[in-house]
């Protein structure tokens, strides 16, 4: 099942709650899908909107919505484990300074593992191995 039709089915369950704050929030989050161009969003799409919700209400101390949110979301890598991939593509690619650091991030942002990674960690992560 997709993530966009479980966030659908779980709101039809909490239809009937009067003053919800997951049901209102939930309706956020499908406003948000149903701006995206296509009608078929992928999950990794629905995912980088969970993201950057969270990432706001984490930054307005909302700490209700951020941890609904949460929900959604997958379990982020580890920082050793980013860190092995890092060094590991760093390695295979031969990249040996500051000037390799997009490419570095390209890498991770397009690999399977983009959903689990904190682009900051990430960052401070390449500069340290470049």
């Amino acid at each position: 099942m997709k993530l966009k039709e479980k966030i659908q089915n779980e709101l039809t369950l909490l239809a009937k709650e009067q003053n919800n704050v997951k049901k209102e929030l939930l309706k956020v989050v499908l406003a948000e899908i149903s701006r995206e161009k296509t009608k078929d969003v992928s999950d990794d799409v629905v995912l980088r909107i969970i993201r950057k919700m969270k990432e706001n209400a984490t930054e307005c101390n909302n700490t209700e919505e951020a941890k609904i949110l949460d929900e959604y979301l997958p379990k982020m890598m580890e920082e050793s484990e980013l860190k092995t991939i890092i060094s590991n593509h760093i390695e295979e690619n031969n990249y040996s300074g500051i000037k390799d650091l997009g490419r570095v991030m390209l890498f991770l942002n397009n690999s399977e593992y983009s959903i689990r990674i904190d682009n900051k960690i990430a960052v401070n992560l390449v500069r340290e191995l470049l």
